[in-house]
């Protein structure tokens, strides 16, 4: 449910007048573009390649949110070389000029790629289920990100919770772990999303 919070989120702030950029940083498997019903005339492999600029690539969605689109079915993308990933990180900050809020789109799992633009985000926001399996991998995210950061906030987003006694619940769960094996990391409430049948993740 990652891509369905933040191109949500995307939105809800460009609706409050925030000029909001959305990087789908699932660069293997990008989707984003797909929830935002836009249709891109080229994406992030176009820059890895030298190509294209970021801001070629740029486009526009819902309320005037902008999209910077990942890559889909390239297998090569999930595993950029640290001078590709310095080359779109200059990109973004010619972007950042004209931006007042940049959302970035992760993929799962806690692989080097990912962990690398973790340690850089200003705020993190966690998105899991009450699934013990799904609890696991947030903690797993969670204390990954605390060996590279030290002491930080992460926001929790609970999804597909079937009622509130089960959000909290779950809530409690990963919040008690953490507070227990690793207190230099904050952890908040920040939402919940109930179960909806009619949108499957």
């Amino acid at each position: 449910g990652k891509t369905i919070v933040t191109t949500n989120l995307a939105v809800a702030l460009a609706r409050e007048r925030l000029r909001v950029l959305l990087f789908d940083a699932d660069l293997g498997l990008a989707n984003a573009h797909l929830l935002l019903g836009v249709h891109p005339s080229g994406d992030i492999a176009s820059v890895v390649g030298g190509e294209r600029s970021m801001a070629e690539i740029v486009v526009e969605g819902p309320e005037g949110v902008r999209l910077v689109p990942g890559g889909s079915g390239m297998s090569e993308l999930a595993e950029l070389k640290d001078w590709q990933l310095r080359r779109m990180a200059v990109q973004l900050r010619e972007l950042e000029r004209d931006t007042d809020v940049i959302l970035i789109d992760l993929s799962a799992g806690i692989s080097p790629q990912v962990m690398r633009f973790l340690a850089n985000a200003h705020e993190v926001i966690v998105v899991t289920t009450p699934d013990v399996t799904a609890l696991l991998d947030a903690y797993a995210t969670i204390k990954c990100m605390a060996k590279d950061r030290g002491a930080f906030r992460v926001h929790l987003v609970i999804n597909r919770a079937r009622n509130e006694q089960e959000s909290s619940l779950a809530f409690e769960k990963l919040a008690t772990v953490v507070a227990k094996h690793l207190p230099q990391v904050g952890i908040d409430r920040f939402a919940e999303i109930p179960q909806n049948w009619y949108v499957q993740n």
